[in-house]
């Protein structure tokens, strides 16, 4: 009797995870085990939901007792693997994948799987191969499609990543990170217009806060109100935040609604328009329209030739700069070089685009320069020991209108991928990035130069990994400015 109501507890679980409804499931598969604690196929089940609302503690545990009782069941090793993965433990989610590919080795999602846990391992071409082995084994299996697009795009073979981006939305249209990825492949080929296209057509609502404002899409602004919304990182917004004046001059009320740590430093440079924060939980004003920033390139067709926002549209509020003025004058003679050696680690390419700042170190010891340090967060801990020339300013950079306070007395910037780059960028500063071999679909291929930021210059890698040649490159470039300076 136990076993039937166990049982029948198991397929209401099914049934509640086949409908996506994973809390009621792992409910269901609860109420199993408390009827019969040795349900395998419960425990195994209970895991995998458990996993999907994230609960990685506990999907462990139950997906490790299921392989105890069940050690062949293939579903327990993939799910326990998904779980390590996702607590980026990729040795051991890699070694949960092996062990369920003993048991069935042409399984698409477990190869697909295996796959993902070694490129988190940075052993990219292993990865390819068991992608290329997902896809056989599975021709409709749309998001191995993807995940070797991206594997091949990250080794710049841009034609063969492009088939595949394409061959995963044939089989699923509207499956958006291959679109993502089409659209940003597109766009770094100076693809603007279809470009553009593919990466506006990923947003079909104005976002969750505003979903009840209908999303503008270049109707006529005449008598309207509009609200140009953040959508993604900062330096998204400081790269897009250039077009609010082309829409202000269509519309009779735009506001911005951007993220806390640029809402001082937006709220002078694009005065008089009105800035809220998400801090901000009401809002007076009432609006015809919403729009996120990253859609108006699209809806101004923009092409490499007509970008707004050339000349500097970003300033530091003026306070702030005296501030920082009278503070430089205290820092040693010398060429004034801001310096990021790291980006935000949330960033799903972080790996890719930050630099060790020991791999900098030989940049500290030329002589006539001042070094800055710009950076933030945990990475900024790193130059204890490591380096006595660079003036650490993080304790005092609490948003982005002191970053560009900063920025603002100083001579050159150099840096990653980063916020800090557009802010820069965007300011007019003189600012070198560091770009990685397979870079962000803004930087374009192969140019030395950004037609988003006139005052930028790009030092690539020509290989993967190659920041020591970036670096040298960079180090010859400011050995020669710095000497200019001190002869001129």
């Amino acid at each position: 009797m136990a076993k039937e109501r166990a049982k029948k507890y198991f397929q209401q679980g099914m049934e509640h995870a086949h409908r996506g409804k994973w809390q009621e499931a792992a409910n269901a598969f609860e109420r199993a085990l408390k009827v019969d604690e040795g349900y395998g196929p419960a425990l195994i089940n209970r895991g995998y939901a458990l996993y999907v609302l994230q609960r990685r503690s506990e999907a462990e545990t139950c997906l490790r007792r299921g392989i105890a009782l069940e050690p062949t069941a293939v579903s327990a090793h993939n799910n326990l693997g998904l779980v390590l993965l996702d607590e980026k433990r990729p040795q051991e989610a890699a070694a949960s994948f092996r062990q369920a590919l003993t048991l069935k080795s042409d399984c698409a999602e477990v190869l697909n799987n295996l796959a993902l846990a070694l490129e988190a391992q940075n052993d990219d071409a292993l990865a390819e191969e068991l992608f290329r082995r997902a896809v056989q084994q599975d021709p409709g299996y749309y998001e191995a499609w993807y995940n070797l697009g991206r594997i091949l795009k990250g080794e710049n073979r841009l034609t063969e990543a492009a088939d595949c981006y394409r061959q995963s939305l044939r089989i699923h249209p509207r499956y958006a990170p291959a679109a993502f990825g089409q659209a940003t492949l597109q766009l770094m080929q100076g693809q603007f217009e279809q470009g553009w296209k593919t990466y506006d057509q990923l947003r079909v609502q104005p976002g969750r806060r505003f979903a009840a404002l209908p999303r503008w899409q270049g109707e006529s602004l005449q008598g309207r109100r509009i609200l140009l919304f953040q959508e993604q990182g900062f330096g998204d917004t400081l790269q897009f935040v250039r077009y609010s004046r082309l829409v202000a001059a269509a519309a009779e009320k735009t506001a911005l609604w951007v993220q806390e740590p640029l809402l001082r430093l937006l709220n002078h440079s694009v005065a008089p328009l009105p800035v809220w924060s998400d801090e901000e939980t009401e809002m007076t004003e009432k609006f015809d329209f919403a729009c996120p920033l990253p859609s108006l390139p699209c809806i101004f067709r923009t092409t490499l030739e007509n970008i707004p926002g050339r000349n500097p549209y970003i300033m530091a509020p003026l306070p702030v700069l005296e501030h920082w003025r009278q503070r430089c004058q205290q820092w040693p003679a010398g060429l004034r070089v801001g310096v990021v050696w790291a980006g935000n680690p949330r960033h799903h390419n972080d790996y890719n685009r930050s630099v060790p700042l020991a791999a900098l170190e030989e940049w500290f010891n030329i002589p006539g320069v001042c070094w800055v340090s710009l950076q933030k967060g945990l990475a900024a801990d790193a130059m204890a020991g490591q380096t006595d020339t660079l003036i650490d300013c993080s304790d005092e950079l609490n948003d982005f209108a002191e970053t560009a306070g900063v920025i603002a007395n100083l001579d050159l910037v150099i840096t990653v991928d980063s916020a800090v780059g557009h802010l820069a960028g965007a300011m007019g500063k003189p600012v070198w990035m560091m770009i990685p071999f397979a870079p962000d679909w803004r930087w374009l291929l192969e140019r030395q130069d950004s037609p988003w930021y006139p005052s930028m210059r790009l030092f690539r890698q020509q290989s993967r990994g190659d920041w020591p040649g970036v670096a040298a490159n960079i180090k010859e470039a400011l050995q020669q400015q710095a000497s200019q300076r001190e002869n001129g």
